[in-house]
């Protein structure tokens, strides 16, 4: 088999680096409003959880971005490379500490646009080098059966992300101010 050619391997690594740059922006907004609405523990939760979803994500990453297939690129421009998109999470930080708090719209927005650019980068680069690749239906069906279970995977992480009420804390805040002030 011989190299994808200039255009498309420039369409994936263009795909996978600048998405992967936005998800780890939103991620680091996530922890910035996690640390500065819902106090150090849950900072720390959500610090934790997300270093651990970026332990595949990236593995992947770097599969597609060294695959002759796909990006083509040498691995050491690919680390080197991805390490500069894992830099947006600190940027992400930063705009947190800058706007504060979220509401649960912008919260619930970033989360479905992050998870959706690896939906896109799955569905349309990555399933149409499988199915080639694949040799017969029982291959394909696994395939899809693997996509499918990964989308749903970032599905329910939209439906059921934990989160503090940030109200409530404020709420408990001024109650127990109000409290010590009697």
């Amino acid at each position: 088999d011989h190299a994808a050619p200039w255009p498309k391997r420039a369409r994936v690594v263009g795909g996978v680096l600048i998405g992967d740059a936005l998800h780890n922006l939103c991620d680091g907004i996530f922890m910035g409003v996690a640390f500065l609405s819902c106090g150090t523990s849950f900072g720390w939760v959500v610090c934790i959880s997300s270093g651990a979803h970026e332990i595949a994500q990236e593995l992947a990453d770097f599969i597609v971005l060294t695959s002759p297939h796909q990006g083509g690129l040498k691995p050491l421009l690919a680390l080197a490379l991805n390490f500069i998109s894992g830099l947006t999470a600190i940027v992400g930080v930063i705009i947190a500490l800058l706007i504060g708090e979220l509401d649960q719209a912008a919260i619930g927005l970033l989360l479905s646009f992050g998870g959706g650019v690896y939906i896109h980068v799955g569905a349309a680069e990555c399933m149409p080098r499988v199915y080639a690749l694949a040799e017969n239906w029982r291959l394909k069906l696994i395939s899809l059966f693997a996509f499918v279970l990964g989308a749903t995977a970032i599905g329910l992480v939209l439906l059921n992300h934990a989160h503090c009420e940030v109200g409530a804390a404020h709420g408990a805040h001024a109650a127990h101010g109000a409290h010590a002030a009697h």
